[in-house]
């Protein structure tokens, strides 16, 4: 059977309109898929030009907080608690009292030392009675000179009484003192170890409370044998002094570095097991911020740089090769340009040791849609009102990046 033979009940025209219509759709898919899809515009980004500014270059370490004194107030006599005459965590003045220990036997102590000086004087005023009547007779050859040394010596032995006394009542006096204990120094108190009515300095001095000098405040930190040579070659040429420079901390719980002081201490050994110098900074700390014990970040401040090349941080991203900053060239065509960060300044801005020079523009913001050999529409930033960057008195000298020229 030829099973291409056309059916005879078929009208001989529905062959050749099919044909047409086979034919037109071919040729309508075609035209259509000749024709690619509408072509996209370049992205549009936000674009900055590096500036120049003059910056420090600063060190930084990890520290801890302590205080300048702590003091171990203990029990230096036997006695009972009476008194317990301050609140835990308040802060002390210099002479407030803390603790009374039961005062009525060293005040009994007192008054036997007294009464005992009081029977020694009178015994040395009949011996000086007694020596100046025979040191008259004896000097008339009416008196022996065994009697005239009997008398002297009475006369010493009852000084000697009257010293011994005297030094008695005083150790008296001051084991009564001891009854009552006062703060050493100006600070924050914790709470008392002991309750009313306790016995303390039985065996050994109780301890019964502590007091840290809370303001101001010293910061410990380790510094590298490296840092240690650059900081001791400074001045060898004469353009610096070698003297101590200051210091900038901050809490876990802070931004940046608030706290202003200045280093006071190095070590005189350097710790050849480590490697490092212990290095200490003074801070005053008048609102009780910084708390004995507490971890900080410390800066201090090395030279100045002047002419350093700053960007917005917004405009660096990161790749497994490192950091790195896309460029455009006079086309606005985008590239990809590797760098070196240093110095963190105010406002976003970072230093650029190596990569960028001044002026040349980056992308700070549509990083995500920009690609390298790309072109871009360039949409220029508004700069946002930076510091001044000289800084304050008092407050620490920022690195604050200026438009070149200013």
């Amino acid at each position: 059977m030829n099973l291409l033979k056309r059916p005879q009940n078929w009208p001989r025209r529905s062959l050749t309109q099919l044909s047409i219509i086979v034919m037109g759709s071919a040729s309508l898919s075609c035209e259509r898929s000749g024709g690619g899809p509408p072509q996209m515009p370049p992205p549009t980004v936000e674009v900055a030009e590096a500036e120049s500014c003059a910056i420090t270059q600063y060190f930084r370490y990890n520290g801890t907080v302590r205080a300048i004194e702590e003091v171990e107030i203990r029990a230096r006599v036997r006695g009972f608690i009476e008194k317990i005459a301050f609140q835990p965590s308040s802060d002390l003045k210099k002479g407030d009292l803390l603790f009374v220990i039961e005062q009525a036997p060293f005040k009994a102590a007192v008054d036997r030392a007294r009464g005992r000086l009081e029977q020694a004087k009178a015994r040395l005023k009949l011996a000086e009675v007694t020596f100046n009547r025979i040191d008259r007779v004896y000097k008339q050859n009416a008196a022996s000179e065994d009697e005239f040394s009997t008398a002297k010596a009475e006369l010493d032995q009852r000084k000697g009484e009257v010293l011994e006394a005297q030094a008695d009542l005083d150790d008296a006096e001051i084991q009564l003192s001891y009854t009552e204990m006062r703060a050493p120094l100006a600070g924050r108190v914790d709470e008392a170890r002991v309750d009313v009515g306790d016995l303390v300095g039985v065996s050994e001095p109780t301890l019964l409370c502590t007091i840290v000098q809370m303001s101001p405040i010293h910061a410990y930190f380790d510094v590298s044998e490296r840092i240690a040579l650059q900081y001791l070659a400074r001045g060898e040429d004469g353009s610096t002094k070698n003297e101590f420079p200051l210091a900038f901390l901050g809490l876990a719980n802070e931004k940046g570095y608030p706290h202003q002081g200045q280093v006071d201490y190095v070590d005189n050994v350097l710790d050849s097991s480590t490697g490092t110098i212990t290095v200490r900074a003074i801070f005053d700390n008048s609102d009780h911020r910084l708390y004995p014990g507490l971890y900080a970040r410390i800066r201090v401040p090395f030279e100045q740089m002047p002419g350093a090349v700053m960007i917005q941080e917004a405009g660096v991203a990161a790749g497994l090769d490192g950091k790195y900053v896309l460029t455009l060239d006079k086309g606005n065509i985008v590239g990809r340009t590797p760098v070196k960060l240093g110095e963190r300044g105010d406002g976003g801005y970072i230093q650029v040791s190596e990569g960028l020079s001044i002026g040349q523009r980056y992308i700070v913001a549509g990083l995500q849609f920009a690609r390298p050999g790309m072109p871009v529409q360039v949409k220029a930033q508004n700069p946002p009102n930076l510091p001044s960057g000289q800084g304050q008195q008092g407050k620490e000298n920022t690195n604050s990046p200026r438009k070149p020229g200013h």
